[in-house]
């Protein structure tokens, strides 16, 4: 459990870098195209809404603005790392981020597919968890 809780909080870091060197940045919206391939109105809502950003999106913009980390890589391993979880805290988190073993089964084949707020919702509820059992 402690190497998942370790691994969320490596990527939360990497996506907080990202979005600090986004608006130390300030780039223009054909640079922002440019690294990341997307059209320059969605910069103004992920700005608005930072929950919007994908994590092969913050890994495609970290690698566009010199920021190179792991964390994002590392996220493949995590469906299968919540996979040995104890059953009893493997089910649990999948309850409370209403993940399914389908879901589960597709984040392992493509990593890309994590929802931000899954993420988000996991490294919680972990730390809740080991927290109370501390």
């Amino acid at each position: 459990m402690k190497d998942v809780i370790q691994l969320l909080h490596s990527y939360a870091r990497f996506r907080a870098a990202v979005l600090r060197s986004l608006d130390i940045a300030n780039l223009s919206k054909a640079e922002f195209a440019r690294i990341t391939g997307m059209e320059a109105n969605s910069k103004y809502r992920r700005q608005l809404n930072p929950a919007l950003w994908k994590p092969a999106e913050l890994h495609q913009l970290g690698v566009g603005l010199g920021l190179i980390d792991g964390s994002s890589f590392k996220l493949a391993e995590l469906a299968n790392m919540i996979s040995k979880l104890p059953d009893p805290v493997r089910k649990s988190v999948c309850r409370y981020t209403l993940l399914t073993n389908r879901k589960l089964e597709q984040r392992s084949q493509s990593p890309e597919s994590w929802q931000p707020y899954e993420v988000d919702k996991i490294l919680y509820f972990l730390e809740t968890m080991a927290i109370q059992t501390n």
